[in-house]
C-alpha cells in the first residue's frame, strides 16, 4: 500500500470502518517500524511519501592480481568485485586495495576506481606506488565517492584496475556500496 493523505473531518461526519482502516492501520503501514525486516537497515526516500529499505553491501577479493597496462581507458581494465542493488538515485561507494608496483619506472602510479556498470562516471583512486617492493611494500589505499543522479533502479559498480607503466600488483580488494 501506499500512503494517503488524511482527510480533514467536518463536524458531523463519522468516519466508516474504510475510511479508519485506511487512516490508521495501512498508513501505520507505511511508517519505518512497520517496513523494517532486517537488523542493520536503514531507509531511504523511494520517491513521493515512498520508503525503501536499504543495508550496507560488500564484495571483497583477496586473491592478488599482477597486471600490465598500456590503455588509459578503464572500461578495457581488469575487474575487481562488483555489487549490484537497488538505489533511489544516489549511493555512496566506499573502496580499497593494497597495491604496488612490481616493475617500472620510480614513480610508477597505480589506481583504482569503482564505476556504474552502465555509466561513464567514475571515481578514480590515484596513488603513486613504491618501485620494485616486495609483499612488505605493499600498502593499503582507500577512497570514498558518492554518486548522484543517476536513475533510480538496480545497477552494478566494479572495482577497476589500472597502472601507469610497468607492472602493478593489487590485493585485498574490498568493495562497499551504500544505496539510498
Amino acid at each position: 500500500m501506499a500512503w494517503t493523505t488524511p482527510p480533514t473531518f467536518v463536524v458531523g461526519q463519522i468516519p466508516t470502518a474504510a475510511d479508519l482502516n485506511a487512516l490508521l492501520r495501512d498508513n501505520m503501514n507505511e511508517t519505518i517500524p512497520a517496513k523494517a525486516s532486517r537488523r542493520s537497515g536503514y531507509f531511504a526516500s523511494a520517491g513521493t511519501n515512498a520508503l525503501a529499505e536499504r543495508h550496507i553491501l560488500r564484495a571483497t577479493a583477496f586473491e592478488t592480481k599482477d597486471m600490465t597496462m598500456t590503455s588509459t581507458s578503464f572500461a578495457s581494465h581488469p575487474k575487481g568485485p562488483s555489487l549490484t542493488f537497488e538505489h533511489s538515485g544516489s549511493f555512496l561507494a566506499i573502496y580499497s586495495a593494497r597495491l604496488y608496483t612490481v616493475t617500472g619506472s620510480s614513480g610508477t602510479g597505480g589506481w583504482c576506481a569503482v564505476a556504474p556498470a552502465s555509466s561513464e562516471e567514475s571515481a578514480s583512486l590515484n596513488y603513486s606506488v613504491r618501485n620494485h617492493g616486495g609483499d612488505d611494500a605493499l600498502f593499503r589505499a582507500q577512497a570514498q565517492h558518492l554518486f548522484t543522479g543517476h536513475t533510480p533502479g538496480e545497477t552494478t559498480v566494479e572495482l577497476q584496475y589500472q597502472v601507469e607503466t610497468g607492472t602493478g600488483r593489487f590485493a585485498q580488494c574490498e568493495l562497499i556500496i551504500m544505496p539510498f
